[in-house]
């Protein structure tokens, strides 16, 4: 058994320690997982003072105590990855929103870092009424959106998005593809589908794996991304799979336990081990 989505308890969204998340995935019998915290780069350059409280994210290291920084989040996993080594694997893992205005800085960043697999995930859009700012998908102005400037326009920048950063060399695996379609309500992959194709046509030839994210199942009784997005990858020849729960909490990853056990099973998936061993 494995996952490689798991949040850690570092964040203000996460409920429960890592000591605690770690001991829920032995008991329920995984051999192996990835804690894959978020990480915002624009975000994680504000000082506590400025921060904006809609966001989330694990800080670039700096003379502040009071957010986990990425360093200490490594410090962590390296203790917890020696202290349960007896009993389970635990990949270093990040979950990184990709901006491609920060696409260079990002990559900056990162490589100062020794992670195991690290996530490309699009969880915002730039905001059309601010100027150099972004707007998350799940923020209650989706919906606003959808007339001005247009569900075209959301699905443009979406998937325009996600191809860059398929494009942008960063990412191990893209995580839950069209998670688009967890705010928008009326989200309509056959309008999308062209742009999908590309970015699995993208990912192919430059190596980056497909999560299959399960928490869509429980959000919507449909994986991140669709059945049919999946088996469209194999069409193709992908072969680089990755599976994860996006657990947030001790409950998400008892709620998840059976339905990564299905999908291991469907789709004859194999562990990670390592990173880029698929």
């Amino acid at each position: 058994m494995f996952d490689y989505h798991i949040h850690s308890g570092f964040l203000r969204h996460t409920k429960d320690t890592l000591d605690e998340i770690v001991i829920a995935a032995i008991r329920l019998g995984y051999d192996e997982i990835a804690i894959t915290e978020h990480f915002s780069y624009p975000f994680a350059k504000k000082t506590f003072s400025r921060w904006n409280l809609n966001y989330d994210t694990l800080i670039i290291d700096s003379k502040l105590d009071k957010r986990m920084s990425l360093t200490v989040y490594l410090r962590n996993l390296d203790r917890i990855k020696d202290k349960y080594k007896n009993k389970i694997n635990i990949l270093k893992g990040l979950e990184v929103d990709f901006f491609p205005d920060y696409e260079k800085d990002i990559k900056e960043c990162l490589k100062e870092y020794d992670f195991d697999i690290i996530l490309g995930s699009c969880h915002y859009l730039p905001d059309p009424l601010n100027k150099g700012k972004y707007l998350h998908i799940c923020s209650p102005r989706m919906e606003m959106l959808k007339n001005n400037p247009g569900e075209r326009w959301i699905y443009k920048n979406y998937f325009e998005n996600v191809l860059k950063s398929v494009s942008s060399g960063i990412f191990d695996y893209i995580a839950h593809l069209d998670f688009l379609k967890k705010k928008l309500p009326e989200y309509n992959q056959v309008k999308a589908w062209k742009d999908i194709e590309k970015i699995l046509k993208a990912m192919i030839k430059k190596s980056v794996g497909l999560e299959i994210n399960i928490r869509g199942i429980i959000d919507l009784n449909d994986a991140y991304p669709s059945k049919e997005i999946i088996q469209k990858y194999f069409e193709l020849g992908g072969n680089k799979i990755n599976l994860g729960s996006d657990s947030h909490s001790v409950k998400d990853i008892f709620e998840s336990r059976d339905i990564i056990k299905e999908f291991i099973e469907l789709y004859k998936l194999s562990p990670i081990i390592k990173k880029d061993t698929v």
